[in-house]
């Protein structure tokens, strides 16, 4: 199995993120910190440039699109960001260690998630907020109780600055 399991690793990922990454990075080294530059140097060359990329730019960056989109394995991903390029070894060991981590919080297998349908959820919502008819029939609520029913009900925690006016608002 763990002759193959980089490569099946990589052809079961969503390589959309690694290539976000690598093309964020991409962008970073070519317009936010080319050689030589500064903070101050960048962001006076994109004023010049009116938030638009120079020609420059734009083509270093074309170039290197289609190399991104061409990767199709772990070792040329860390050779793309600039890391360390592991061995097939260290890449198993790294992969073993990555679902342990998923295990361990539950994002796959294990531990079932216990998720409540729409109606279970809305149902278990509606038994904590008390009919608005019972409430009006209390003439002792107070008015931190009104405030707590309103937060409940309708997530209004603080008054509209249109009531404010009012005696006893809540």
């Amino acid at each position: 199995i763990d002759e193959t399991r980089v490569s099946k690793s990589y052809s079961a990922y969503n390589v959309t993120g690694l290539r976000f990454i690598m093309f964020q990075l991409m962008f970073n080294r070519i317009f936010l910190s080319p050689d030589g530059s500064t903070v101050d140097s960048v962001i006076q060359q994109y004023d010049e440039c009116h938030s638009l990329l120079s020609r420059s730019v734009e083509d270093k960056l074309l170039e290197q699109i289609e190399p991104i989109l061409a990767i199709n394995n772990f070792s040329d991903v860390y050779k793309q960001v600039g890391w360390h390029d592991p061995s097939d070894s260290e890449m198993v060991s790294l992969l073993r260690t990555a679902v342990g981590n998923s295990l361990s919080k539950h994002y796959h297998g294990g531990k079932g998630i216990d998720v409540l349908s729409p109606e279970e959820f809305e149902k278990q919502r509606l038994g904590s907020i008390r009919p608005l008819n019972e409430l009006l029939a209390e003439e002792d609520t107070t008015e931190d109780q009104w405030k707590e029913f309103c937060e409940t009900r309708f997530g209004l925690a603080d008054l509209p600055e249109t009531y404010t006016s009012i005696s006893l608002p809540w």
